[in-house]
């Protein structure tokens, strides 16, 4: 890396919680030529859930003969007014959509399933949607990597040399869909997996490419797990069970064509239970702090919140410490107790 680099400064920006994690974790940036800056780690499933979504799966718990499951990353980010974890009584943590299917089967009561996530978590549920179960509906608010990206591309705000494209979705996607957005954009996109091995190796192939000096493309760095096709068997279901929808991003806003909607009406738990939750525009703001992080302009120890304490995983102020996998929850945890050159 260090003959690669050559003196001259970079900045990457990763889009994936799962990368930011294994960075802070394992000390990656202080191993990294003082040249090379990885900035970003935005895409948390958990962080960028809106407010107004949380609120819904609040709502739906109260209601009786009704049981609420999600996943645990879920339980402790707030709502506008109430907490999952404080605010209600039948919420069941669980590891997958079949687990909750399962406890659909055992109960009489009817369960909903409050499901986030990426492409690949969205894989995971489109088999059992198509299923059509009994006593069994999805509130859903899955989000999709690719038109995310777009938007910060497209916003003219990321002044970056590449981008670390997160390896899991990529599973499902394939590089294509990075290939029409590198050439749109005209810069590097890195497909990386999250081990730190991993991340290296994808840093090394972006700073190889560069040297080579050939037009910007989509670069596979985690070829045992994503394949050029990507999966096209659970595209091919997941095209089934969902249709794509204008989504909320948590802190962001909406993103044209971000989301994934259940295609089956029975199992919508919007409509089933025709909640009501009216959605604030207060939650696309964040401060203005929060933005410098989304665009890569700063570090979360940068700001005030965060160094004096006021902004922490248990009381988040801004969208990026509310999911574990934030960047500024990350750097809550591993920044202040074990710092890292930076």
């Amino acid at each position: 890396m260090r003959k690669l680099a050559r003196g001259e400064d970079l900045t990457i920006m990763h889009i994936s919680g799962g990368h930011e994690l294994s960075i802070s974790k394992q000390g990656i940036r202080s191993v990294l030529p003082p040249e090379i800056n990885i900035v970003g780690g935005l895409c948390c499933t958990a962080c960028v859930t809106p407010t107004h979504h949380i609120q819904e799966a609040i709502e739906i718990s109260e209601k009786e003969d009704v049981t609420l499951a999600t996943f645990g990353d879920m339980i402790g980010v707030p709502g506008n007014s109430k907490h999952l974890a404080r605010d209600t009584k039948s919420v069941r943590v669980v590891n997958s959509m079949a687990e909750a299917l399962d406890m659909a089967k055992k109960q009489d009561r009817e369960v909903v399933f409050f499901g986030i996530g990426f492409e690949a978590t969205a894989a995971t549920y489109a088999p059992i949607l198509l299923e059509e179960p009994d006593s069994f509906s999805f509130l859903g608010s899955v989000k999709r990597i690719p038109p995310f990206i777009e938007f910060l591309l497209r916003s003219g705000e990321v002044d970056v040399d590449g981008l670390l494209a997160p390896g899991l979705p990529s599973t499902i996607t394939g590089p294509g869909p990075y290939q029409q957005l590198a050439e749109k954009y005209n810069i590097p996109i890195i497909i990386a997996g999250i081990e730190p091995l991993d991340i290296l190796y994808a840093i090394t192939v972006f700073l190889k490419f560069l040297r080579a000096g050939s037009k910007p493309r989509a670069l596979n760095a985690y070829p045992g797990a994503v394949k050029r096709e990507g999966n096209k068997k659970a595209i091919e279901m997941m095209d089934r069970a969902f249709e794509s929808n204008d989504a909320c991003w948590r802190g962001i806003g909406t993103i044209s064509d971000s989301g994934l909607r259940v295609k089956e009406d029975k199992l919508n738990a919007r409509g089933k239970f025709e909640v009501k939750v009216q959605r604030e525009e207060a939650e696309t703001l964040t401060t203005g702090f929060c933005n410098e992080i989304l665009w890569g302009r700063s570090k979360p120890d940068m700001c005030e919140y965060f160094r004096d304490g006021e902004c922490t995983p248990h009381d988040p102020r801004g969208p990026w410490m509310a999911g574990w996998k934030g960047i500024c929850s990350i750097w809550y945890r591993y920044h202040i107790s074990s710092p890292v050159r930076v």
